[in-house]
């Protein structure tokens, strides 16, 4: 996890934020949607499937 969180932060460092709020076409989620809902699929699932708990 830890390695695939560095490489996020490489990927989107120095990104401004109208580059992180871009949208390919209008139905299109934005970069920064997208990290957003990565972690929240990620909460879930690791809070709930492996740790037993709910999602933060």
């Amino acid at each position: 996890m830890t390695e695939y969180l560095d490489e996020l932060k490489t990927k989107l460092a120095g990104l401004t934020d109208p580059e992180l709020r871009w949208q390919a076409t209008f139905g299109s989620n934005s970069i920064i949607w997208l990290v957003w809902h990565m972690a929240r699929v990620e909460d879930g699932w690791l809070n709930s499937t492996v740790a037993g708990g709910k999602s933060v």
